[in-house]
């Protein structure tokens, strides 16, 4: 049943930015393109602990970064010569890292999260008229959950499990920084960007003992390198 309502709330999402799209083509200029690069997550805890969620056996492991990917499709909504309003459509991967090498050992730990990820971005263009110009973007997202695992490799025995306590929905803000290039068939992009969660992403499994009274929360958040080309 979770798998059935995480799917429902894909096709609403892909539904939503193709609605969006259509509209705008009735009214403004619009453009459509395509993103991907290579992306550093993490996750986020007030306390520092993640054993409320994963479990004690990180007890001796710190969570670190995350090596990724994302890829995706976005529109380009022309309000005025300056501002634009840019809704996207991405595949990403997130989670955290917590290998580490004890007495010659590596222990291998790592949590992964894909998701589609539905930014709706205010895009701010710098100097439009130049051939190189700046812009900045900055809006919300929202995330639905496709699926999450836990591999690891203690000891030389190696697992990989369903992370079910991982929640199906994210949401957050966007922000980013790139460069544009004016073609004649288009713009080639170039774009540094961040994304900062601010759900608490995970449920605690019944049983777990708390260690702390406080109610921490475990939060995504991740910056990405990406190129693309958005097509006149």
């Amino acid at each position: 049943m979770n798998r059935i309502r995480e799917m429902k709330k894909i096709l609403i999402l892909i539904a939503l930015f193709g609605f969006t799209g259509s509209l705008s083509l009735h009214a403004i200029q619009t453009n459509t393109g395509i993103k991907g690069g290579m992306s550093v997550s993490g996750l986020f805890s007030k306390t520092g602990d993640f054993r409320h969620a994963f479990g004690y056996e990180i007890d001796w492991l710190s969570m670190g970064n995350l090596f990724g990917g994302q890829i995706g499709l976005f529109r380009t909504i022309h309000i005025t010569k300056n501002f634009k309003l840019q809704p996207e459509l991405f595949y990403v991967n997130w989670g955290g890292n917590g290998s580490e090498t004890f007495v010659f050992e590596k222990l291998l730990y790592k949590v992964s999260v894909n998701y589609i990820q539905v930014p709706l971005l205010l895009k701010i263009n710098l100097l439009p008229k130049k051939k190189i110009h700046p812009v900045l973007l900055l809006g919300p997202y929202l995330a639905v959950k496709i699926g999450a695992k836990k591999r690891t490799e203690i000891w030389g025995e190696k697992n990989v499990t369903d992370l079910n306590n991982v929640k199906s929905t994210d949401y957050g803000l966007t922000s980013g920084l790139g460069f544009e290039l004016n073609l004649k068939s288009g713009l080639f992009l170039f774009e540094i960007r961040s994304n900062l969660g601010l759900k608490n992403i995970m449920t605690v499994p019944e049983g777990t003992i708390r260690l702390y009274d406080e109610k921490d929360s475990i939060k995504n958040f991740s910056f990405a390198i990406m190129t693309g080309y958005s097509f006149k």
